[in-house]
């Protein structure tokens, strides 16, 4: 039904994961109408199926909405939320192909890791904005 309303107003309905999913999920939605799409989350894709998810954004990027980045650990290593640059997630390398393929949709910062004493989200945020940033200089 979301497929339907969705053309009937001739906007995109992104689908989003979380750990439930695996290299064939979106099959379905996808198939059911053209005005569905992908919202994936690379963190919750790495985690789930244990893997980088640079394959499956270049096998369905014209089927992608947006991004959702955040690092997390190999479903193997135990799936944990970390720091930029401390889990298992290929956020370089997304962002990298984005660049390079001149992707257009939206990535957008998702702070799920735990913050310690002594910063804030904001401080984090902005960690995550210049780790974003470097990965594209």
């Amino acid at each position: 039904r979301i497929g339907d309303v969705a053309a009937k107003h001739k906007i995109y309905a992104g689908y989003h994961n979380h750990l439930q999913v695996d290299e064939t999920s979106w099959e379905t939605a996808l198939g059911q109408s053209k005005y569905n799409s992908i919202n994936l989350d690379v963190g919750h894709f790495t985690a789930a199926i244990s893997k980088s998810p640079v394959p499956f954004i270049k096998a369905n990027a014209s089927r992608i909405t947006s991004f959702h980045l955040k690092d997390r650990k190999f479903k193997t290593e135990g799936a944990d939320n970390l720091e930029w640059g401390k889990g298992s997630t290929p956020i370089k390398e997304v962002l990298q192909l984005m660049k390079t393929e001149k992707y257009k949709w939206p990535a957008n910062i998702e702070l799920e890791y735990a913050i310690g004493e002594g910063t804030t989200v904001m401080a984090e945020m902005k960690k995550c904005l210049t780790y974003c940033q470097t990965a594209l200089a």
